[in-house]
């Protein structure tokens, strides 16, 4: 089934090859990751991907939730409608606020009785982020991963420019004209 975002039909995960032959998805360091979107001709848009759990607390009953951490340029490579904001280039900074966008179905769970649940605090995994958009549902639909319900930016530190922490999932938008 054809996932909710634009022209699904140009998305595409890259894999990267082991020395062995072996072809392995979620593998890019966010190195690897940099190195080939300088040369990945072949698409216009890339993004990353990694899927984890969370817990969020705070509001009502503490609830174990599907996240996911995505680059800046995610929800734009995918294009779907966000209500609020999209992550911008600076949520990946060292330091920035701690943000997050939520699916409509978290925030009815947990953000209901707001007003206003763009700019609201949740806390995921004990660290308080501010609700910067929410969505109607997962854009990959669980199609690549599993489906979620939270996604934070993937901000810069130390342990990101290690090549052996391997566990991010590129996508792409071909090129026009790319197959």
């Amino acid at each position: 089934r054809p996932i909710p975002a634009r022209d699904p039909e140009t998305l595409v995960v890259a894999w990267q090859t082991a020395v062995n032959g072996t072809r392995l998805q979620a593998v890019f360091s966010y190195p690897d990751y940099r190195d080939w979107r300088a040369i990945a001709h072949a698409v216009e848009r890339t993004a990353l991907v990694s899927w984890s759990t969370a817990v969020v607390t705070g509001a009502g009953e503490a609830e174990r939730l599907q996240g996911a951490s995505v680059t800046p340029g995610f929800f734009e490579l995918l294009g779907v409608p966000v209500d609020g904001r999209t992550f911008v280039e600076q949520d990946g900074a060292a330091g920035a606020e701690r943000v997050a966008i939520v699916s409509d179905g978290f925030r009815r769970r947990h953000l209901a009785s707001l007003a206003q649940p763009v700019g609201a605090l949740v806390t995921l995994n004990g660290v308080p982020r501010r609700v910067v958009g929410i969505l109607r549902a997962d854009p990959l639909d669980g199609v690549f991963g599993p489906a979620s319900d939270a996604w934070i930016p993937i901000q810069q530190r130390p342990q990101l420019e290690a090549r052996g922490n391997r566990n991010f999932t590129a996508i792409a938008r071909l090129a026009p004209g790319a197959s």
